[in-house]
């Protein structure tokens, strides 16, 4: 029935605003409806199974053939051999070039309007997910190179193009053991985190001056900066999970943070950005 009348499911709400008076559009679709739904009801089980295998196998094709002419056309292929010369890759560049697309094409905001069907954009979006995440969490650092988030895909099984793990091993130098490489990375990652909660420390004795006016400004503008770009902070949505991520990042690296305390300056930076 979805297939063959896209807003069936709306229809028993279309007859009871259009009652007692339908127009003519709506007596029509009202009748090749029940109609048509009445046909099905007469078949056997093993036919009606039959029709819906038949119409996922079509719908099937058509999603193909929709992303073909997308995502999968010309233009989107990725250039690795640029990407990778690059020092750090962006999230979204990474989980582009990972399912082999070009990150300066296939973007979240390009494709995001065909998450409802499209297999595609659904692994895009669990991808980005996943390696937020892992940032969050420490097991990316920030600023990743292209080496380091190869080694974090390997290491989740995560399929890309042989042709990247070319790219990226010749750009290193030599053939890695990737499992080595990944061990060597993390635990340099580990080291690098060590060494900087020892200089928080030594810093942390020393007195505190208050934030002037201008100071407070320019850090409530890094605090919304990063709260989109790596937390995924929608500054329209009336509730966003941004405030539990950040809270579950500062937990992560020993600290804590109240969530109103997160809200509030997440507003007063949302409050700074430029008006459309």
């Amino acid at each position: 029935m979805d297939r063959k009348f896209p807003y069936f499911r709306d229809n028993a709400a279309f007859r009871m605003r259009m009652l007692p008076r339908p127009n003519f559009d709506g007596v029509i679709a009202n009748f090749l409806i029940d109609r048509y739904q009445a046909k099905l009801m007469a078949k056997k089980p093993e036919e009606l199974f039959a029709l819906v295998n038949a119409e996922a196998e079509l719908e099937r094709k058509e999603v193909a053939l929709y992303e073909s002419q997308q995502w999968f056309a010309f233009g989107c292929d990725p250039d690795f051999d640029f990407w990778c010369k690059a020092s750090s890759w962006t999230m979204e560049e990474a989980v582009a070039l990972t399912l082999g697309k070009e990150p300066r094409r296939v973007t979240w905001e390009n494709i995001r309007h065909d998450e409802k069907f499209s297999p595609f954009v659904k692994e895009f979006k669990l991808r980005l997910e996943l390696s937020r995440r892992a940032e969050i969490s420490g097991e990316l650092p920030i600023g990743f190179s292209s080496f380091q988030f190869v080694l974090w895909a390997k290491k989740l099984e995560l399929s890309y193009p042989p042709e990247l793990e070319v790219v990226v091993t010749r750009a290193s130098g030599n053939r890695p053991d990737w499992k080595a490489k990944y061990e060597e990375e993390a635990a340099a990652h580990a080291a690098t985190k060590q060494q900087m909660y020892g200089h928080r420390t030594v810093i942390s004795d020393a007195p505190l001056k208050p934030l002037n006016a201008k100071e407070r400004e320019s850090l409530l503008k890094m605090v919304i900066a990063m709260a989109v770009e790596k937390f995924g902070y929608d500054v329209d949505a009336a509730k966003s999970p941004t405030t539990d991520k950040i809270a579950g990042a500062v937990r992560k690296h020993g600290m804590t943070l109240d969530d109103d305390t997160i809200r509030k300056y997440l507003q007063e930076g949302r409050d700074l950005l430029p008006k459309d």
